[in-house]
């Protein structure tokens, strides 16, 4: 995905999830990135037709925009990166954590993937 306004989309077409992924140039951003590209487990939960995921860098983005982002998706300011950001199909906020110090991806990935929408009323 090229951006979370286009993952949003996707996840209200397929009512699935925008996972969005904020990273930055140091050891754990870089860590994280490796992680959610050789671990089998996150591979297959990253690859599931109702999820739909974007990161961004602050190397391209700048620190600004990623915390203007974040603050605008996750109604909470971006203290630290890494961090994740789990949307529904109308952008609402599910789940949004700092990465530095939580478990392995394929823990609390799979835990978050777990969320499911209320019922609309």
């Amino acid at each position: 995905m090229g951006s979370i306004g286009e993952a949003v989309t996707q996840a209200e077409r397929r009512q699935g999830f925008a996972l969005v992924l904020f990273l930055g140039e140091d050891g754990e951003s870089v860590r994280r990135a490796a992680e959610l590209a050789e671990d089998p487990e996150v591979l297959r939960l990253l690859n599931r037709e109702d999820v739909f995921h974007v990161v961004l860098r602050q190397s391209r983005q700048g620190q600004d925009l990623l915390e203007t982002l974040f603050m605008k998706y996750a109604k909470e300011a971006l203290t630290s990166l890494p961090a994740a950001l789990l949307l529904d199909g109308e952008g609402k906020r599910l789940r949004a954590m700092h990465l530095e110090g939580a478990g392995p991806a394929n823990q609390w990935l799979g835990e978050w993937l777990g969320t499911r929408r209320p019922p609309a009323p």
